[in-house]
């Protein structure tokens, strides 16, 4: 199978020379990874949607993951739903601090892609990561568990409609700690102002203890990647220097993490609640 065009409100994205690596489907989710002839490298793609190309697939989970473990003072637990690639669960585990991570595997089919193709099997081998095979709702129900950081990796807006439901944001809600935080994949764009004020009143109604929510944007391939984050603290105004000095003193190596790319990851396109 070869040339590989994807659709997004109204732009097209097109890789002619493109080969289909492998393809998975299992019930109503499917994944595909597909090989490009430009710098772009691969492309994961994800019910018919761009996740992102291994250009960019670097920059957006390191940023988001250690952009947030770094805002925290100390994150030992953490959740993460959805991410079935392996690349953001990666670089989570690069951290000291963190003493376990909850992983529920929500898109199988990107998972078994994964184990194929990137760097799973090493994932498994640290005692830290505990795979979770269930549905998110199910497993939040089931369990009375707090975590210092949730990563929530599904789109808002796109096929994924669990999270627009009152149910999900009110289980992640009850499962945050006292410092906790939570980061969404959106989905949304600028344009989508009828769903980003759906947004604000469901951020509001079910984390007021954060006191602080923002939308927030980045530039990715194939448009605008946007998130959502809530914190007990603005986010954006994380102290400069304490960033500085936890640089100093870890021994990771960042290929995109900077102070500047913290500050601009959580710069608040749109405040969504403020209490």
């Amino acid at each position: 199978m070869n040339g590989l065009i994807i659709k997004s409100k109204g732009a097209e994205l097109g890789f002619h020379q493109a080969q289909c690596i492998e393809q998975n489907k299992q019930a109503k989710a499917a994944s595909e990874l597909w090989q490009t002839k430009t710098y772009l490298g691969w492309a994961l793609i994800e019910d018919g949607i761009l996740k992102y190309t291994e250009s960019d697939a670097t920059m957006v989970n390191e940023l988001m993951a250690h952009s947030m473990l770094m805002a925290h003072s100390f994150a030992m637990d953490i959740l993460v739903i959805g991410a079935a690639d392996g690349i953001l669960a990666e670089h989570i585990l690069k951290h000291s601090s963190v003493r376990k991570l909850d992983w529920v595997i929500s898109h199988q089919p990107s998972f078994e892609i994964a184990k194929n193709h990137f760097n799973i099997e090493a994932l498994k081998r640290d005692p830290r990561l505990n795979l979770i095979d269930a549905l998110p709702l199910d497993y939040l129900r089931s369990n009375t568990k707090l975590y210092d950081i949730t990563f929530s990796d599904h789109a808002l807006h796109g096929s994924h409609r669990l999270e627009n439901t009152h149910d999900y944001y009110q289980a992640i809600s009850n499962h945050m700690k006292a410092t906790g935080m939570v980061l969404f994949t959106s989905g949304l764009w600028l344009a989508d102002q009828q769903e980003i004020m759906t947004q604000k009143k469901i951020i509001r109604e079910h984390f007021p203890r954060c006191g602080i929510s923002a939308l927030a944007v980045s530039s990715k391939i194939g448009g605008l990647q946007t998130w959502i984050w809530a914190a007990n603290k603005n986010l954006s105004k994380v102290d400069t220097s304490l960033l500085k000095a936890k640089m100093e003193i870890n021994s990771l190596e960042f290929q995109y993490y900077s102070l500047d790319r913290h500050h601009a990851f959580f710069n608040p396109l749109i405040e969504l609640a403020e209490f």
